[in-house]
């Protein structure tokens, strides 16, 4: 239930933008981290748990880089030059908090803290944490209800979440959740200009099989002002 540890890892991540934007940039980057994480799991159920905390965190520093990223402006294409985007090294944290807190025997409340920063990375690219979604399936995503995955690109933030589940029947579930988002709390990125808070809300029905949970939710974000879907099936891994 406990565990402690320490590391290197190399990452190297190619992007390549498919929806068009006035401003946009397109290459990779690379890197080694060497950090230390803490990680502890009492929950009593892999899939919907109705008590106990899962609680991770991690330290570490990011040595210097190696960017190869192009600037799309328009119609050109500029090749980025060393004062236009950082290859520095920084410090880095990460941490991911879930408490599930049973009411009753079919009521379960949920608490989420997610939280990150890269400190000095004003001109750094490709190592942002990624907000949206309601279920975390890859590298640096913050999950946020309201708003759909990679809506936000962001070097330090805090997103906490409420919420209730309801077992409406043997293996059939109502949830609905309400979150909140602070942006830019250390530093504020040169290139992703996003408002320094969001707030947003989703209610998911969902079913239980065998194989994991299918799950449809309606999700509404105060700041962007629209109601979308979101459909999730199996468990992520």
């Amino acid at each position: 239930t406990f565990s402690i540890g320490a590391g290197s890892r190399w990452d190297w991540v190619r992007y390549t933008p498919t929806i068009s934007t006035d401003f946009n940039f397109k290459g990779s980057n690379s890197w080694v981290t060497n950090f230390a994480y803490v990680a502890h799991n009492s929950l009593d159920k892999a899939v919907y748990p109705r008590r106990g905390v899962k609680f991770e965190a991690e330290a570490g520093y990011v040595s210097r880089q190696s960017p190869r990223i192009k600037f799309i402006v328009g119609d050109q294409t500029i090749p980025a030059t060393e004062d236009m985007i950082s290859g520095d090294s920084y410090p880095r944290i990460t941490t991911n908090l879930e408490s599930y807190i049973p009411f009753s025997r079919r009521t379960t409340g949920l608490l989420n803290i997610q939280g990150g920063a890269n400190f000095g990375y004003e001109q750094n690219v490709l190592n942002e944490f990624i907000v949206g979604g309601l279920t975390k399936t890859f590298r640096n995503q913050i999950t946020f209800a309201g708003l759909q995955e990679g809506t936000i690109y962001s070097p330090s933030l805090v997103a906490l979440q409420g919420g209730a589940r309801v077992m409406m029947f043997s293996n059939t579930y109502i949830t609905a959740r309400a979150n909140v988002l602070f942006n830019n709390l250390f530093t504020k990125s040169e290139y992703f200009d996003y408002p320094d808070f969001f707030s947003g809300y989703a209610v998911t029905f969902a079913y239980n099989f065998a194989l994991g949970p299918l799950e449809i939710s309606a999700m509404y974000c105060d700041q962007t002002k629209r109601v979308q879907s979101y459909i999730n099936l199996g468990i992520p891994f």
